[in-house]
């Protein structure tokens, strides 16, 4: 079983490494999709839209995922929009569906929470940012963040910006949602991933904030029982 995971604006694949011990010694393989314009893709530009990540990463399924070999796709914060638009795809081109799908730290797409950062102006940005507990005010004094970072993190929020929701198909896999308890992503609004599909979501309130995925020492135990959940 291999889990495709998408990163959240401003991460890249790398970000998941941290779960791939827990999940290879139950026979998971986390095979982290590795965005454009940033790591060992710097070469190759921006994205102009979330939709073509949607494309660009049914290809990359396509490509290595065997033809009877059973997956999953997780995605958080922006990475849940690239991880149901690349349904979206899979759908389209008549692609085998993954077993079930994860979304986590994000609105359905028809509800987003399209907060407007100050893509223009750097100390703005990075205050609006540490909000949510990813970095801090101190790395604006760090060449290579305000270089290398930032042009990432502001073309991906600027995809979110634009991101429009088009009528799409109903998720006929077993989807599951994950929020933090501490997340400003929570409430009513996040009952709507029940629009998007043909069987109730689960869901589920992990303790943290909005990079409750991603913090050390996080058990990923409630992912394992998901996963492996008939």
């Amino acid at each position: 079983m291999k889990l495709i995971t998408f990163a959240y604006a401003g991460g890249d694949g790398h970000n998941y490494y941290r779960m791939k011990g827990k999940l290879s010694k139950c026979g998971i393989d986390l095979l982290p999709y590795m965005y454009k314009g940033r790591g060992s893709r710097t070469d190759e530009g921006f994205y102009s839209s979330l939709f073509e990540i949607g494309i660009e990463a049914t290809e990359f399924i396509k490509n290595n995922i065997d033809v009877e070999e059973d997956y999953m796709i997780l995605g958080h914060s922006m990475g849940s929009i690239v991880a149901f638009e690349c349904y979206q795809q899979l759908v389209r081109v008549g692609y085998r569906l993954p077993k079930k799908m994860f979304f986590s730290g994000q609105y359905p797409p028809d509800k987003l929470n399209k907060v407007k950062y100050d893509l223009g102006n750097d100390s703005k940005l990075v205050s609006q940012l540490s909000k949510l507990g990813s970095i801090t005010a101190d790395l604006l004094y760090i060449p290579e963040f305000k270089e290398v970072f930032l042009p990432i993190i502001r073309n991906d929020l600027r995809l979110i910006e634009e991101y429009t929701y088009r009528i799409s198909q109903k998720i006929i896999v077993p989807t599951i949602i994950l929020t933090g308890s501490q997340d400003e992503i929570r409430g009513e609004e996040l009952e709507g991933w029940a629009d998007h599909t043909t069987q109730k979501p689960v869901f589920i309130e992990i303790e943290g904030d909005h990079f409750f995925l991603f913090k050390q020492g996080i058990n990923y135990d409630f992912l394992l029982t998901e996963i492996f959940k008939d």
